[in-house]
């Protein structure tokens, strides 16, 4: 009969166990209990007090194999493996008291005598002579197995690289691997780069090891041949019943496991895992083997290097002596030369051996002036672990100076440098070289720092590589920003925060960039309004190498200033500043072309000053110069925003409005404009008066000329002049019609004046 646990469920197999217990609490549920043990995929089974089966599920006979009949009554611990017993006795005495859930990882024997894991829960229930213990197992034979895999092969990948030569690595994989694999032999077998009809094989047996070395023609029979021709294919050989040939090994060979071990694209070995017996190799097996060839493949590699370290040492020590620098070696803990190349004989006159006699000799060949930095310097990094460098003037055999650069680089072994070895070059031409292109950079430092243009010199990748005081002055750079200003982002970044249009900056910088080989020449602005002519191009070297790209940028703000005001002086009367005749046309032309967009019309006014002739005759010119410029002030004040006022020479002014809505617009302006000019004006404590006449052109449409339209002003304005001065008058085609008359009048009298025909009468 069950009673409750004590314990909480921890796990699957104890939630069950609970479960079982819950059904088999009463005498109506035992049924419903054993219908779930019954299916269940578990193996539950019910020991007595001693141990004994009393009930097994039929799970149990199936993962077994043994007959569930044979075992009812029969103790359970004779099933269990020797090594399991201790423990797991203890967890049943323990679930059997009532003082917890045992739990165990345990063996039991197969049908078939072998071993199966399992891992078990085990729970007490009933009272008194009814008192057993419900086990619940569930096999973890594939785990157990795995996680030993993992621990060999773990074992293995630090053993197999500690291995030094071919047949070392072999038997650490024998040793690691044989009790998983069902295989009598092993054998590495290896073939030299510059042979293909010789393999040298390494084997490994239950008994002892081997060595054979054979060619095709010895042994044409070996399945190793056909191992290394499937290994190009980069495939498994696999063959669980062999009745081919097989060579001379010291066992038979019925089945195998055949594995290129492949460096550089081509298979330069095999590991081949035989059996004397037929054997089906399950894809375990056959994963253990690739794991095991996949480390056999780095280990060989390995010993394949060391190999090449050695021979290329010898070939080294042979090739030191043609290499064009002294070549050395220094045992730091005995603080003497082990090896000098026989170049210092060539190069200072002394033989290798004099360095190798004498620890000290080096420092006498120093020149006497370096000597005390060099002893310093060598001093601070003897113990360094990085390569470093050193460079120094030598006196050779016969008095001359040379300098010498030495490139060290430390042996490291535990954290302490034990040696150094190093080239020692002749860099005397090059010092030469140096000083001549320190005094050359000098000059061009002093002649870009002269210079009165911005010079930057970026590099290919856009980093600043120099740039004078005076570009910094014009990007106004403060001095110490100048070093952080190299990367690029905070240059462009200081540049476009002063500029006026950074985007057409950035538009051509991105052109230039796309672009390396094109040159650029135009003019920026500046937010403080200064004019920077921007010049770039292309650094090349003599060579035609480029480098990178120059920028310049000249102050040229005094130059556009003086432009603009020439250009001003070109369009604008010189006494008044306001625009002349060829300006004043200029805006005529455009204010008609947005006629007919507009749907407005627009008026010329020809403005003559009345009586001004007399006052400059009598008041002065200079009277006369003031009259007019009061006039045009009085004329830009009357204006409105986009109207134009003109001077055309003279006491003539002209104007031009635009944006009219008729004929009313215009004749309300003209108004104002004669009642500004006729108020009085006072110069030096007089009063003068003036009036104008003025005549009013109107255009409608964008067809109209301007010289059409000044020539119809100027005769309305003539009318208003006939008509009694200090008006205006609106110009209409009856004013041209007696124009054209007055004109040709005048014509008629010019000849009859010519010709005598005129008489007084």
């Amino acid at each position: 009969m069950f009673m409750a646990a004590p314990n909480v469920p921890s796990g699957p197999l104890d939630a069950q166990l609970l479960d079982y217990q819950s059904l088999h609490s009463t005498q109506a549920s035992a049924e419903r209990y054993r219908a779930i043990a019954d299916s269940s995929f578990d193996l539950i089974c019910e020991l007595d007090a001693e141990g004994q089966f009393v009930y097994l599920s039929p799970s149990f006979g199936t993962t077994t194999g043994l007959e569930l009949g044979q075992l009812s009554g029969t103790p359970f611990f004779e099933r269990v493996h020797p090594e399991d017993h201790q423990q797991l006795i203890a967890e049943f005495t323990a679930a059997l008291s009532g003082g917890r859930v045992g739990r165990a990882e345990h063996r039991l024997r197969h049908a078939d005598n072998s071993w199966r894991w399992f891992e078990s829960a085990l729970r007490g229930i009933g009272v008194g002579a009814d008192r057993r213990v419900v086990m619940v197992s569930r096999e973890i034979t594939a785990r157990q197995r795995h996680q030993l895999e993992l621990e060999t092969l773990i074992s293995l990948s630090k053993n197999v690289h500690a291995q030094s030569d071919l047949p070392g690595i072999c038997n650490a994989i024998w040793e690691h691997l044989h009790p998983l694999l069902p295989a009598t032999g092993l054998i590495l077998s290896w073939r030299a780069f510059d042979s293909s009809s010789t393999i040298e094989t390494y084997g490994q047996t239950l008994a002892e090891p081997f060595n054979r070395k054979f060619t095709r023609e010895e042994e044409p029979d070996c399945p190793l041949w056909k191992a290394f021709e499937a290994g190009n294919g980069q495939g498994v050989w696999l063959e669980n019943a062999w009745s081919g040939g097989s060579c001379t090994f010291p066992f038979g060979v019925r089945s195998f496991v055949s594995i290129p071990l492949r460096t550089d694209e081509s298979t330069r070995g095999v590991l081949f895992f035989a059996s004397e017996r037929p054997f089906v190799w399950t894809e375990n097996y056959i994963r253990l083997c690739l794991m095991a060839a996949e480390q056999a493949t780095v280990a060989v590699r390995g010993v394949d290097l060391l190999k090449s370290a050695k021979d290329a040492e010898k070939r080294y020590r042979a090739l030191v002596n043609d290499v064009d620098a002294i070549v050395w070696e220094n045992d730091t803990i005995a603080m003497r030369p082990t090896f000098v190349s026989q170049q210092a004989a060539a190069w200072l006159g002394y033989a290798p051996e004099k360095w190798l006699e004498d620890p000290q000799f080096w420092l006498q060949i120093v020149h006497e002036d370096d000597r005390r930095r060099i002893i310093e310097e060598v001093k601070t990094k003897l113990q360094l672990t990085e390569p470093w460098q050193c460079e120094f003037r030598a006196l050779t055999s016969d008095a001359r100076v040379i300098n010498l650069r030495c490139l060290v680089t430390p042996e490291i072994r535990d954290g302490v440098v034990v040696k150094t070895r190093g080239l020692t070059l002749d860099v005397t031409e090059r010092t030469r070289n140096l000083d001549t292109i320190i005094e050359s950079n000098s000059i061009l430092a002093a002649t870009l720092e002269a210079s009165a243009d911005g010079i930057c010199l970026v590099d290919e990748k856009g980093t600043v590589v120099s740039f004078n005081k005076r570009f910094a002055e014009i990007w106004q750079i403060a001095p110490e920003l100048v070093d952080e200003m190299r990367d690029r982002r905070q240059l462009m970044a200081c540049i476009l925060s002063v500029m006026r249009q950074p985007e057409e900056f950035v538009e051509k910088m991105n052109f230039l960039r796309q672009n390396p080989e094109a040159s650029s020449r135009d003019e920026v602005t500046l937010r403080d309004g200064r004019v920077m002519e921007r010049y770039s191009a292309p650094a090349v070297a003599v060579d035609g190498r480029s480098f990178g790209r120059v920028w310049t940028f000249s102050d040229i703000t005094e130059r556009k200033q003086y432009e603009q005001q020439l250009a001003h002086q070109a369009f604008h009367d010189p006494l008044t500043d306001l625009p002349n005749r060829t300006l004043f046309m200029d805006r005529v032309e455009h204010g008609l072309s947005r006629l007919d967009r507009r749907g407005k019309a627009l008026a010329v006014l020809f403005i003559d000053l009345d009586r001004f002739k007399l006052v400059n005759d009598t008041m002065g010119h200079e009277k006369g110069d003031w009259l007019l410029q009061e006039v045009a002030r009085r004329l830009m004040a009357g204006l409105r925003p986009g109207d134009t006022a003109a001077r055309f020479g003279g006491d003539e002014f002209t104007l031009l409005l635009e944006d009219l809505n008729g004929v009313e617009d215009a004749k309300a302006i003209t108004d104002r404009l004669i009642d500004t000019l006729q108020a009085p004006m006072e110069f030096e404590g007089r009063e003068l008066e003036i009036t104008s006449s003025v005549g009013v052109a109107m255009s409608f449409s964008a067809h109209d000329r301007a010289g059409d339209l000044l020539r119809n002003a100027d005769i309305a304005m003539y009318r208003a002049k006939n008509k009694g001065k200090a008006r205006y008058e609106i110009f209409d085609t009856k004013m041209s019609a007696a124009a054209l008359e007055r004109l040709q009048l005048e014509i008629e009298l010019r000849q009859a004046v010519k010709w005598g025909q005129l008489r007084l009468m």
